[in-house]
């Protein structure tokens, strides 16, 4: 049996789509356990496992953000943004003394982050929406659009999702007009890093790009209305983009807020969505998972015999799948199939089995 962390993840999706039925405890407590389950026995390898993931993996300029945000203290952090600060502007006077306007540009777009990591919105969009303009006016493609993904992601840290949404649509509809094929892919292609590195919300799986996002969800404080309209947004890149994974990854966050906000008929709309993408693009792992899913909506609605089917059905296609044969895309950035994921999926449905046959009291 394999002891990554893969299958320790794999566990925390198990822990965290227990029907509210059978399991009565805040999110926070949930969270706590299934970061319990992630845990190594040294601390500081998974934090450094953590800053990897979700520190690195930014693209610049916001791996600013990161290499200053491990400051010990809140005051020692302050007076390094400030010195950062004021070292671009004196950098950014000297670009346009020069009337070098790319690296006025690029600077602006540093400048951008460092407010954005002082809390300061209007402020980072200030300086973002300069570069912008001069990237326009230079007819640099990449940094205009790498700059509109900036914007989004500004939108995005500060909760204004519908913003980061409506920027992204006038950019793509603004492409679509002019039928530019060439400018269509570059735009797509930047949108999909932005969405893997910055944007990605998987709810159900507790994976997500953003570090600071993350470091909220796991301690519980997001609320379910949030996990919906970050859902949402995931939903609208990924499908813009024709991210398959993600956009089922989205449809299962959403139903599974909708689930937790006890809006059942929602949930199990969005639950069989994904199901039915996740069937046609081949999706095994979500598909079988999808179905326990479902089946736990019926147990908290007390559809038992519904509930049952779906149980049994995620348990065939998990046994005929068989061991070696399930990839699961989702906990691991390889899709190498997990020799241990089929297993524990028919340890999952035959667990939910089991307690359904408990609340009937079938012993």
């Amino acid at each position: 049996m394999r002891g990554d962390r893969s299958l320790s993840q794999f566990f925390l999706a198990l822990v965290l789509a227990t029907p509210i039925a059978e399991f009565l405890l805040p999110i926070t407590h949930l969270q706590r356990v299934a970061l319990a389950q992630t845990q190594s026995s040294s601390s500081q390898a998974e934090d450094k496992r953590l800053h990897r993931l979700h520190g690195d993996n930014q693209k610049p300029p916001y791996k600013l953000v990161s290499s200053i945000e491990i400051t010990k203290t809140p005051a020692e952090k302050l007076k390094l943004l400030q010195q950062k600060l004021e070292s671009l502007q004196l950098e950014l006077d000297k670009s346009r003394k020069a009337r070098n306007q790319n690296t006025e540009a690029e600077t602006l777009s540093k400048i951008s982050v460092v407010h954005v990591s002082l809390k300061q919105f209007e402020k980072a969009l200030e300086s973002s929406n300069q570069a912008l303009s001069l990237y326009k006016q230079l007819k640099n493609q990449e940094g205009e659009f790498n700059t509109i993904g900036d914007i989004a992601t500004i939108y995005f840290k500060f909760g204004k999702l519908l913003d980061a949404e409506k920027v992204i649509r006038q950019k793509s509809q603004d492409i679509s007009s002019r039928k530019d094929e060439v400018s269509s892919k570059i735009f797509i292609n930047t949108l999909r890093r932005y969405l893997t590195q910055n944007w990605r919300f998987s709810a159900a799986y507790g994976m997500v790009g953003d570090g600071k996002l993350f470091q909220d969800y796991r301690e519980g404080k997001i609320s379910w209305q949030e996990v919906l309209s970050l859902s949402r947004f995931n939903l609208f890149v990924s499908r813009l983009v024709e991210d398959n994974e993600q956009e089922i990854e989205s449809l299962n966050g959403i139903g599974w807020a909708y689930r937790n906000l006890g809006e059942f008929p929602d949930a199990l709309d969005y639950y069989n969505q994904a199901l039915a993408l996740a069937k046609l693009r081949d999706k095994r792992f979500h598909f079988i998972f999808l179905l326990v899913e479902i089946g736990i909506v019926y147990t908290d609605l007390g559809q038992y015999s519904k509930a049952l089917k779906q149980f049994q059905l995620s348990l065939a296609e998990a046994s005929q799948a068989g061991d070696g044969n399930i990839s699961t895309p989702p906990l691991t950035p390889s899709t190498t199939p997990d020799k241990e994921a089929s297993r524990i999926l028919r340890g999952f449905a035959l667990t939910k089995i089991g307690i359904l046959y408990l609340n009937l009291n079938q012993y």
